[in-house]
């Protein structure tokens, strides 16, 4: 029988429907593990121990008969530090948010409330959701699960590092430009960047208004797809559909043939190819796409991303006293130097990626490829990864494959293929038309149903 911290939410939300376990014991399972990881792997910034307990005894003690369709109730959940909360603070992984007290939720976390889930605490973040890698928040640095050396990925690495462990069933995230797929594949996990603006960003801290996206970091795709219906605008029986996907004929899986492999190292690219005639096998249909050419996408997105963070920060930025990392604060002063045209510039460039992109999903049903094109890196010493042959700066390549769907708002999913050989593991991103987030879901599922990854007891 699986432990507890491997279980899915719907494994464990039928235990708790059958008396099996109660959300007390299922919240101090969650306590235990979290106190005997968090020195070592840091995800949270507050740890909600005695508020969790409180909810976990009177969701026991008020349990209804019938949870059929209350899947999250009595489940451990948690939120990067980004999303408000009523009564405790929200800190953004910042200095200058360390003592902010919300005095409303967030709509995610009154939806997660009023779906019964026990919030176990709020969870480190890059500082201001401002970079990949997950080494920079004012709390400390978040460390890799399965090696404690290397970097968790960010900025929502401490809701990955809570979903691998046990911590929690459920996390949710942010993503700007890779924020939630980038930590859900080198931690091992499932990370859902939905199509932009399915779930709200009230009472969300901003990074780039217009590429900002909440979603979910879970165990497995039909989790995913359960979270989505507990907190998306539009419910729409996500969960439903996924579960009833158990092979893939009629797709049509679209595969790179540039840009999307051509930095990927040879381990990771072997796996997501494994994964592709395994989506083969269950009868998809598997055909090349090429991308028009898309040097300038880091560049454009970035433009965009630093000129709305600069914006969405400015109070901060010039307050008398910056209380902003210095390398954090670089980085967002330079949204100041876009200027008007050169932004106005972006978001033409970006027209264009979302009228191709339309264009492509008119052909193929999904298209499949490397979530990072690397694995894990050490959080100290030299950053630079050799893909291909050649040397590259490991945090620039984090966001390489990521970008593109926070600049076409199409829904983008990270699902795990395996581990590489030194141990760490690596995803693989399935990506969509805008707003055909059912069809991502279940053809992950399909995937994941044939070909199951389970987190290790940490």
């Amino acid at each position: 029988m699986k432990h507890l911290a491997q279980m899915s939410i719907s494994e464990v939300s039928a235990l708790i429907q059958s008396h099996a376990i109660s959300p007390a014991e299922l919240v101090e399972e969650s306590i235990r593990i979290t106190k005997r990881l968090q020195g070592t792997l840091n995800p949270y910034i507050t740890f909600l121990e005695e508020e969790a307990r409180k909810r976990a005894a009177l969701l026991t003690e008020r349990m209804p008969k019938d949870l059929s369709d209350r899947p999250l109730y009595g489940l451990p959940v948690g939120l990067k530090d980004l999303y408000y909360t009523k009564g405790i603070r929200t800190t953004g992984g910042c200095e200058h948010f360390a003592s902010f007290v919300p005095d409303h939720d967030s709509d995610v976390a009154a939806r997660l409330e009023a779906a019964g889930a026990v919030l176990m605490g709020k969870q480190n973040t890059q500082e201001l959701a401002c970079g990949a890698a997950g080494d920079r928040s004012f709390f400390g640095a978040m460390h890799n699960p399965y090696d404690p050396a290397r970097i968790s990925g960010g900025s929502s690495g401490g809701s990955a590092i809570a979903v691998a462990t046990g911590m929690n069933y459920l996390a949710m995230g942010t993503d700007s430009g890779g924020s939630i797929r980038i930590p859900a594949s080198l931690c091992g996990v499932v990370g859902l960047k939905p199509s932009h603006g399915l779930i709200s960003l009230r009472g969300v801290m901003p990074m780039s208004e217009t590429m900002d996206h909440a979603g979910p970091l879970t165990r497995s795709v039909l989790d995913a797809a359960i979270a989505l219906d507990a907190v998306a605008d539009r419910p729409a029986g996500y969960a439903r559909s996924a579960a009833d996907a158990d092979r893939l004929d009629g797709i049509t899986v679209g595969v790179p043939e540039n840009y999307f492999f051509e930095k990927t190292a040879e381990d990771v690219e072997r796996l997501v190819r494994e994964a592709i005639r395994c989506m083969e096998d269950l009868g998809a249909t598997v055909r090349p796409v090429r991308f028009a050419p898309m040097d300038d996408l880091p560049d454009v997105s970035f433009r965009l991303m630093i000129a709305e963070a600069a914006h969405s920060n400015r109070e901060a930025l010039t307050a008398e006293k910056v209380l902003i990392s210095e390398p954090i604060r670089d980085r967002l002063m330079r949204g100041f130097g876009v200027s008007a045209v050169s932004y106005l510039d972006a978001r033409e460039r970006r027209r264009q990626l979302i009228a191709e992109w339309d264009a492509m999903l008119r052909e193929v049903d999904v298209v499949v490829c490397p979530t990072l094109p690397l694995t894990a890196f050490p959080l100290e010493g030299d950053r630079r990864v050799l893909l291909k042959g050649q040397w590259e700066d490991g945090v620039q390549m984090c966001t390489h494959h990521t970008r593109h769907a926070n600049l076409t708002g199409a829904p983008a999913l990270s699902v795990p293929v395996g581990l590489v050989g030194n141990g760490m593991p690596a995803g693989m991103m399935i990506m969509g038309a805008r707003g055909d987030d059912r069809t991502v879901l279940r053809v992950g599922h399909a995937y994941e149903k044939a070909a199951p990854f389970t987190c290790p007891v940490f």
